[in-house]
């Protein structure tokens, strides 16, 4: 089972809005709407399906803009 901590999951979103907003004003907005942290620790490790349902990346994050289905 893979695991991630909160915090290690919104470094990686950081990142990733930063390169999408260099093209896509509304990427942090769309994102941000998108997250949601309440009730989770930030250096407790989750279960991957925990942390996708609260913290959007990757794949995630180009579904909010549109990219992709």
């Amino acid at each position: 089972m893979l695991k991630m901590t909160l915090a290690q999951a919104l470094a990686v979103q950081a990142k990733q809005v930063a390169h999408y907003s260099q093209n896509y004003y509304q990427c942090a907005a769309l994102v941000a709407a998108a997250t949601d942290t309440t009730g989770l620790d930030a250096d407790v490790e989750y279960d991957m399906v925990v942390i996708n349902r609260h913290v959007p990346r990757g794949h995630a994050i180009e579904v909010l803009l549109g990219f992709s289905s």
